[in-house]
C-alpha cells in the first residue's frame, strides 16, 4: 500500500513527525498500518500542550490539543535518533530497510574501514531501538537481519 513517492511529501500529508529541527511529512494511515504504537496514539483522547505561535508561554486549555487530532507529533525524546526514526518511516513507505537504495547504510564486504563498520553497527542498533520503541515489528526484523 505504501508508496515511496509519498514519503516526506509536504503536499498530501496529514501528520508531521517533528524531531528537533527535523520533520517528516507522513500519513496516519501508513503509520497505523505498520505500528500498533501509532495506531493507538492516533486514537488517543489524551491532550498535549502545544506552544502557541506567538511565542509566549500559556497553559490555557485552548493551547491543548488531543494527540489524535494534533497535526504535529513530537518525537522529542533525547534517546531517539533522527536518522534511525527516518529509516523506520522510510521502511513503512516501501523503502525496505537495508535493501532499498534510499534506505541503507550498508558497506560492501570489501571495505576495510573499521570506523565505518562501527558506525554502521551503531546505526543498525539505533534503528532496531527506534522500531522497538515505536512497535514496528517489520523494521525490528529487518534491522536484526543486518546486525
Amino acid at each position: 500500500f505504501s508508496d515511496c513517492a509519498l514519503y516526506n511529501n509536504s503536499q498530501d500529508f496529514d501528520i508531521m513527525l517533528k524531531f528537533g529541527e527535523h520533520k517528516i511529512y507522513a500519513h496516519k494511515v501508513v503509520l497505523r498500518m505498520w505500528s500498533p504504537f501509532f495506531s493507538n496514539t492516533f486514537k488517543s483522547r489524551f491532550a498535549v500542550w502545544f506552544p502557541p505561535a506567538t511565542g509566549y508561554v500559556s497553559s490555557s486549555e485552548s493551547d491543548c490539543l488531543q494527540v489524535a487530532t494534533n497535526p504535529v507529533f513530537l518525537l522529542d525524546d533525547q534517546d531517539d535518533n533522527f536518522e534511525a526514526v527516518s529509516a523506520m518511516v522510510k521502511h513503512m513507505y516501501g523503502m525496505s530497510y537495508g535493501k532499498h537504495s534510499l534506505n541503507t547504510d550498508r558497506i560492501g564486504h570489501n571495505d576495510d574501514y573499521i570506523l565505518d563498520w562501527d558506525q554502521v553497527l551503531n546505526h543498525q542498533l539505533a534503528v532496531y531501538t527506534a522500531a522497538d520503541k515505536y512497535d514496528c515489528p517489520a523494521v525490528r526484523r529487518a534491522a536484526l537481519e543486518l546486525i
